[in-house]
């Protein structure tokens, strides 16, 4: 069994698959409300006020939220017949507070009367806890930012970014047409006489990292090819060769303008560069093997051969082990896929997405090279190899060979 601990993007178009994708995010919430908010303001005058707007109470919430969590992950709860019920509108109104605090400088209301050292320590104590049972905690920021992307579009386009996950929502729950009402449950009411509704195109919900390692302060992600020959069983061929592409702004999380946090091609050669380190591309894109140059200058060069590769590939084949079940089972067929991943601060892997019929055009010095080249390795593996299994293979490698156990169920006449 692989073990992955990435996370990708999921479509969505129903708002119960909505609330499923905002669990995780609201649990990140209450773990930064609880301390580390704490900790990126200047002291805890800055996060307390005799006239704050914001109620203590929100930190005892989230305090309670996350002893909740832990005890689910640590299967204490299981003899617990009488859970506590939390309603919705105690999460949308936490999430409020949570967004005045961080994004509008909101303060928690604070008499004095209540020493603050022992409950930080507590909470502090409590999210070291939570990490080893929330893999992304190391990605997670104080901005709550979504990257919404239509399923059916590709290169960048009509993809938004939001700071806030009721905002995002609002971009892929279907709309409701004249009398009809969508109630907190999820469900439509009202008469359906001679009445629907329209349902928008599916859209991939995609929480941002806000964490990610950036180059001389600038975001990029890695787009990793790989080929499957044949998914029963399963056979997975992985590119040894990558690239990086870079926004063409400085990363920063207080401007959610596409070119700053969307890293397609396709997006970036729309503006120019902006005031950015001049040891970055012009053409806003590195090969791998520039990639391990940068890793080296910074005393890293290690973490491509230990993390970074075999990361990569790992994420791939528990992906692809993971949707077996929904692979068309074809003979004498393949297909090439485009895996992006971001890498975080400690040099760990994230799959973001893969895409089917990646862009294989000759856009940069740099696609103009790996393209033809990945192009003619697929028929390498393909076609070739077919004819000799001992043929040059070009930059792909096996990864991952299924092997089925054979039938040992008995058969009647």
């Amino acid at each position: 069994m692989h073990e992955v601990s990435q996370k990708t993007s999921r479509p969505s178009s129903e708002p119960h698959d909505i609330k499923e994708q905002l669990e995780d995010s609201v649990k990140s919430h209450v773990a930064k409300c609880a301390s580390a908010s704490l900790s990126n303001k200047s002291g805890s005058d800055a996060v307390f006020s005799p006239s704050g707007k914001i109620p203590y109470s929100s930190i005892d919430f989230a305090y309670k939220r996350l002893v909740d969590f832990i005890d689910s992950c640590q299967h204490n709860d299981i003899d617990n017949e009488d859970p506590p019920k939390i309603w919705e509108h105690d999460w949308d109104a936490f999430l409020c507070q949570h967004h005045q605090l961080v994004n509008e400088d909101g303060r928690i209301q604070h008499d004095g009367q209540r020493t603050l050292d022992h409950m930080i320590k507590c909470c502090i104590s409590l999210v070291e806890k939570m990490k080893t049972h929330w893999p992304q905690y190391s990605l997670d920021g104080y901005q709550n930012l979504w990257i919404v992307k239509p399923a059916n579009k590709c290169r960048g386009r009509d993809c938004s970014v939001f700071c806030r996950s009721c905002d995002a929502t609002l971009l892929v729950i279907p709309l409701v047409p004249c009398g009809w009402a969508l109630e907190p449950n999820g469900c439509f009411s009202g008469s359906s006489h001679g009445v629907g509704y329209v349902r928008p195109e599916s859209a991939g919900v995609n929480r941002e990292k806000e964490r990610p390692l950036i180059v001389f302060q600038t975001k990029f992600d890695i787009r990793q090819w790989f080929l499957i020959t044949n998914t029963q069983p399963l056979v997975v061929w992985f590119y040894r060769e990558s690239y990086l592409r870079f926004s063409s702004q400085e990363y920063s999380l207080s401007n959610h303008h596409e070119s700053v946090h969307l890293t397609n091609h396709a997006i970036q050669k729309k503006y120019p560069n902006g005031k950015r380190d001049k040891r970055l591309p012009s053409e806003n894109m590195w090969d791998c093997y520039s990639f391990q140059a940068y890793l080296r200058q910074i005393g890293k060069y290690n973490m491509w051969l230990e993390r970074i590769y075999p990361g990569m590939r790992k994420a791939i084949v528990g992906t692809m082990l993971a949707s077996q079940e929904n692979m068309d089972r074809r003979l004498n067929t393949f297909e090439l896929f485009g895996a992006d991943f971001m890498i975080c601060e400690n040099f760990y892997p994230w799959l973001i997405e893969i895409n089917s019929s990646p862009d294989l055009g000759a856009t940069t010095s740099v696609t103009a090279r790996m393209c033809p080249k990945c192009l003619e390795d697929v028929v390498k593996v393909v076609v070739d190899r077919r004819l000799d299994p001992k043929s040059d293979l070009g930059n792909f490698e096996l990864v991952y060979r299924q092997v089925v156990p054979p039938d040992t169920r008995l058969h009647g006449p």
